[in-house]
């Protein structure tokens, strides 16, 4: 019998309709209370740019340069979280075993990202220049933010990553799970309570070593 698509992913255990966002350590602030208050204010900040152009985008009006700020997921299914959020040489930052999932239907904004490996990085570079010059920063906007580059030193395609170059605003019915070993759990609540928002406690809380 053929399955029809939905039925088919959903007999792939590589494929998830999720996106998760992991947090890190911000500053002074642990990867838990970073997540906490990503609760408490229900919005994921779109805040650094992570393109292949990032380094030239002095070159673009200063009005256009934010937008290419972004929120970045990943499809990896639930059970493979641990291994994603594990400590990896050669990041330039590493993720924490906290986060956020989202049914990819709810953040209808985010695309995966396109890894540009030689030579298709040299293609993407002359659409930059020829994008710059025409003066067309509606174009770079809406294509860049997506756009990684990749080489043999340099190589994340397997984060399966997705972005969205706006910020997230949501409630607690928007998040299908949040991630957070046990051995936080009371910090975490403590930080909610301290701010009424118990209703998080109603939302499915996993511990990624339990996946």
């Amino acid at each position: 019998m053929r399955l029809n698509r939905d039925e088919f992913l959903a007999s792939r255990q590589d494929y998830s309709d999720e996106l998760v966002h992991l947090t890190r350590r911000r500053g002074l602030l642990d990867a838990w209370r970073v997540l906490a208050d990503i609760l408490i204010e229900g919005r994921l900040e779109a805040r650094n740019a992570h393109c292949l152009v990032k380094n030239r985008l002095t070159e673009l009006p200063e009005e256009f340069q934010s937008k290419f700020n972004v929120v970045c997921f990943t499809e990896c299914p639930r059970s493979e979280i641990k291994n994603f959020a594990r400590p990896m040489k050669g990041r330039s930052y590493q993720v924490a075993p906290f986060g956020v999932a989202f049914k990819k239907s709810f953040l209808a904004r985010a695309i995966p990202v396109f890894y540009a490996p030689f030579p298709a990085d040299k293609a993407a570079w002359t659409i930059f220049e020829t994008l710059v010059k025409a003066e067309d920063w509606h174009t770079l906007v809406d294509f860049f933010p997506f756009v990684s580059q990749m080489r043999s030193e340099f190589d994340w395609h397997w984060e399966r990553e997705w972005r969205t170059a706006k910020n997230v605003d949501f409630e607690p019915g928007d998040v299908e799970a949040v991630f957070c070993p046990r051995s936080a759990h009371a910090d975490l609540e403590w930080a909610l309570q301290a701010e009424n928002k118990e209703e998080w406690y109603d939302v499915t809380w996993l511990d990624v070593e339990d996946l």
